[in-house]
């Protein structure tokens, strides 16, 4: 398959995709997903980072897609993005190390 190199009008960041793509820029979207889970409020914040320390990858991805109403792939993103701050933040809280948080886990 051939790739392309895109280049985002807005902020400047390069990706690759198909040629055929309609593929919006990733870093983008990565910043307002993280917007939208700012505006969560302190509680349900609380209850999704509880969610993702103790490895509840499924229900944490499935809390932030029904506290946002967005689409599971934005959800999962997001919980990666999350779980990225989180760890580097409070490793300790995690109850298993980064190299088996994600064993077993397939999106």
């Amino acid at each position: 398959m051939t790739l392309i190199t895109k280049k985002c009008e807005v902020c400047g960041g390069e990706w690759q995709c198909s040629p055929d793509s309609e593929a919006s820029c990733p870093h983008c979207e990565s910043r307002q997903l993280k917007h939208l889970f700012a505006g969560l409020g302190p509680e349900r914040t609380a209850e999704i980072d509880a969610l993702i320390y103790e490895r509840n990858i499924l229900i944490g991805i499935k809390k932030i897609k029904e506290s946002l109403g967005i689409r599971l792939a934005q959800s999962t993103e997001l919980f990666s993005i999350r779980y990225t701050e989180l760890r580097a933040a409070n490793g300790h809280r995690f109850i298993c190390s980064d190299d088996c948080y994600w064993d077993g886990f397939y999106s």
